[in-house]
């Protein structure tokens, strides 16, 4: 669980002494670029198990799609951001990810380009495939989003924002696999699966119960938060 801290707003180094208004911009700025991060990742945690495409064959596929696309441009906010921390010289205690962090993650991205330019099929092995999309470019977006979660993860707070916001998500999912598992589901699908497995909004059993296996922990963790008696 993420340290408890109040410092979200870096701290202005003596060596660098600009203007005061271009100080006040700069700081704007970088609580904008804060502000920004952190709606994407809870952007992500709600949309994107809700996210389905019942006019395709694979109604899952938008949401990786949809990832791909608010990682880009979390991206983009996350270098524009360490650029304006380096030009206006701020500083940041205790910020930046962890150096073992970086190694497995760019060994891990090294692996993955590597295998895309030895496959047999370097296209496909990029983009991914149109049963899944699950590519080159997938697996590099869950890796930059892993780096700036464990970044600019940095209160417990925002530990708390996004586990709510991941929890509220996981509701509808649930009502919508009961449903179908009711025959209640007002959505016309081609089968619903081996045995009458539901798929709810994952489009595949063994994708819903990941999902919800991955969530089992934080539910239980929240039980016990709501059930244990307040300090006096």
């Amino acid at each position: 669980m993420p340290r408890a801290s109040t410092a979200s707003v870096p701290r202005r180094s003596r060596a660098a002494a600009p203007g005061g208004g271009s100080q006040a911009w700069a700081e704007a700025l970088l609580r904008g670029a804060e502000a920004a991060l952190e709606a994407g990742w809870l952007l992500l945690a709600a949309i994107t198990p809700l996210a389905l495409d019942t006019l395709h064959a694979q109604p899952a596929l938008p949401k990786g799609q949809i990832l791909q696309l608010v990682v880009l441009l979390m991206a983009l906010v996350w270098l524009g951001r360490l650029i304006l921390l380096r030009r206006t010289g701020a500083s940041e205690p205790g910020s930046g990810v962890p150096r073992r962090f970086l190694v497995l993650t760019g060994a891990y991205a090294a692996t993955v380009l590597l295998a895309t330019v030895l496959s047999p099929v370097p296209a496909v092995a990029f983009w991914g495939g149109y049963v899944r999309g699950e590519g080159a470019v997938a697996t590099l977006a869950y890796l930059v989003l892993f780096l700036i979660v464990a970044e600019r993860l940095r209160t417990a707070a925002q530990w708390e924002r996004l586990v709510t916001v991941l929890l509220g998500a996981s509701l509808p999912v649930c009502l919508y696999g009961i449903a179908q598992a009711l025959g209640l589901d007002p959505l016309t699908w081609e089968q619903i699966g081996p045995a009458g497995r539901v798929g709810s909004t994952a489009g595949n059993a063994i994708f819903l119960a990941a999902y919800l296996i991955l969530l089992l922990p934080l539910t239980t963790w929240r039980l016990r938060q709501a059930l244990s008696p307040s300090p006096a």
